[in-house]
């Protein structure tokens, strides 16, 4: 059976909940209350369409 030194199992569980840590943050990504699309439309012939 595998045993693991207690430093080693410490340090997989602060990678292991350093990284939960880091996926934490991008979820405000996901925020869809304030959105805002910029940029013009244009015809074949660039001009702008209003």
């Amino acid at each position: 059976m595998f045993t693991m030194r207690p430093p080693a199992v410490i340090t997989l569980l602060l990678l292991i909940a350093l990284t939960l840590l880091g996926f934490v943050g991008r979820t405000g990504a996901q925020d869809l209350d304030n959105v805002s699309i910029t940029g013009k439309v244009t015809d074949q012939n660039g001009a702008v369409i209003p």
